[in-house]
C-alpha cells in the first residue's frame, strides 16, 4: 500500500512539474506610458503619427459617439479595415516597428495609449 501511495505521489509531482513548464508569466508594463490624440478622417493616418520608442503595447480608443473607426495597414479602408465601434477600444501587443493606420467615414477623434 505504501508503494502505491508513493507511486501516486511521484506521478502527480511529475504531472504538476510538466504543467508548470507550460505556464506563461505575464510581466506588467511599468516603464513608460504615452497618450496621444489623433484626428482621423477619410484618408488613412498612422496611429499615432510617431510611435513611442520601445513600445510593447498600443491601445486605440474611438472617442467618437457615432462614427466607426477602421484600423489596419497603410491601405486600410472602411471596406477592409477592422472596425472599432464608437466609444470602444482595441489593445494590440505591437512594438514600435508596427505602424497601425486608421480611417473613418468622417472626421473623428481617436485616443492612442502606448506602453513599454
Amino acid at each position: 500500500m505504501k508503494k502505491k501511495i508513493l507511486c501516486l505521489i511521484l506521478s502527480l509531482s511529475v504531472a504538476f512539474s510538466a504543467y508548470a513548464i507550460q505556464v506563461v508569466k505575464v510581466q506588467p508594463m511599468t516603464y513608460a506610458v504615452l497618450s496621444t490624440a489623433v484626428t482621423v478622417s477619410t484618408g488613412a493616418v498612422p496611429l499615432p503619427a510617431t510611435a513611442m520608442v520601445g513600445r510593447e503595447t498600443i491601445c486605440i480608443f474611438n472617442n467618437d459617439s457615432s462614427v466607426q473607426l477602421f484600423v489596419g495597414h497603410s491601405s486600410v479602408s472602411v471596406i477592409n479595415g477592422l472596425p472599432i465601434q464608437p466609444k470602444a477600444a482595441i489593445t494590440i501587443d505591437a512594438d514600435d516597428s508596427v505602424v497601425i493606420y486608421g480611417i473613418a467615414a468622417s472626421s473623428i477623434n481617436v485616443r492612442v495609449l502606448e506602453c513599454k
